[in-house]
């Protein structure tokens, strides 16, 4: 076999190879968008999937609840969390015979279509309201935001204070305090255009890990899975990394005191109690997701050291939580001693204080 033979049967192979390799990305890709189809149906017929327009692109509405009711109670999710419209229930179904519930899930989260559309501060608000809007829910909310959520329930306030009744903010995003930013990453990047061809319906787990619930039943677990599916790494999430920075700080530039009650849960373990049950509940994700758990329960010193690791951060968090709350106005802190997505760990606990919440906007 001469050499030139033998380069253009190692040409041969390439394209042979190339060949294959764009073959299975189709299968995948018009297997995603067949698979999603049928469940949207599905989550349609449920009641879960609600599209509302709000321009080139819709945005998931979850609706239920009283429809007179004599509040509406809008969730806003953390960044990256795709599943707030079922992890928030087991907080909010106990007050949904008296009152609406609205969870909204913004560009490219949840059940919503992704788009190129920048996701400044103001888009994201602006989604929000229109999408509510067109949904039939009309102002006055009491927001429940949770993480990154409370940023954008801020700039709500600051811009538009008659349509915001009250706020009840998840262990939310300290608007002012410095560094506090999610910065783009080539590797986001990366995920992100993977995704959009469908392969997280093949690495998804590799990719974000293993969805663990504590409070869901197993048709909202299904429901939490397809949402996951559906919004891994998309563009508008990435464009929110982007624009994170330039969102703070718009934010923080016209930021204003109003009278509406508010409440702040501080999430953070502040006590050796707090971290066993912090710890505890880690251990447990672990085990539901068929992984080894990190912490040792009996090791005494590890346990005694992330007591004081959480003590020593409790400091700078409770004076940057402390003059965000002063910054929104009539804000009351509330700690309750768990992780950051505390709305699966203590809903029980959450409901109570958002009952209180809500008797002071009756005030």
């Amino acid at each position: 076999m001469t050499m030139n033979d033998k380069n253009k049967r190692f040409l041969v192979m390439i394209r042979l190879f190339l060949i294959i390799i764009l073959s299975i990305w189709l299968i995948i890709f018009i297997s995603h968008k067949v698979i999603t189809h049928f469940e949207l149906k599905y989550l349609e017929k449920e009641g879960i999937y609600n599209p509302i327009t709000v321009g080139e692109y819709d945005l998931n509405v979850y609706l239920y609840g009283n429809e007179n009711g004599k509040h509406t109670l809008v969730g806003l999710s953390g960044q990256g969390v795709n599943t707030y419209s079922m992890g928030l229930k087991a907080t909010v179904d106990r007050f949904s015979s008296e009152n609406r519930i609205a969870i909204v899930d913004r560009a490219g989260y949840g059940l919503s279509d992704s788009t190129t559309v920048p996701q400044t501060v103001e888009q994201v608000v602006e989604d929000y309201r229109t999408a509510l809007n067109r949904a039939g829910c009309k102002a006055p909310y009491i927001l429940i935001p949770h993480s990154i959520g409370g940023m954008y329930a801020t700039y709500w306030q600051s811009v538009y204070p008659d349509e915001i009744e009250g706020m009840f903010i998840l262990d939310g995003s300290l608007v002012g305090e410095e560094d506090y930013f999610y910065y783009n990453s080539a590797y986001e990047m990366f995920l992100t255009t993977l995704c959009n061809t469908g392969l997280q319906r093949v690495f998804h787990d590799a990719m974000k890990g293993k969805i663990s619930w504590r409070n869901l039943t197993m048709k909202q677990e299904k429901a939490a899975s397809i949402m996951e599916m559906h919004s891994t790494f998309t563009f508008s999430q990435h464009s929110e990394s982007v624009l994170m920075e330039e969102n703070f700080t718009e934010t923080a530039s016209i930021m204003t005191r109003t009278a509406s009650p508010k409440m702040y849960i501080y999430a953070m373990p502040s006590t050796e109690e707090d971290v066993r049950e912090y710890l505890e509940y880690k251990n447990e994700s672990y085990r539901s997701a068929g992984k080894e758990p990190p912490y040792d329960m009996s090791d005494t010193e590890m346990i005694q050291q992330k007591t004081d690791e959480f003590i020593d951060a409790d400091v700078d968090r409770t004076l940057y939580t402390s003059s965000y709350c002063n910054n929104l106005g009539n804000c009351k802190i509330r700690k309750v001693g768990g992780i950051h997505n505390i709305y699966k760990q203590k809903p029980d606990e959450l409901a109570a204080l958002l009952a209180e919440l809500i008797e002071a906007t009756e005030k």
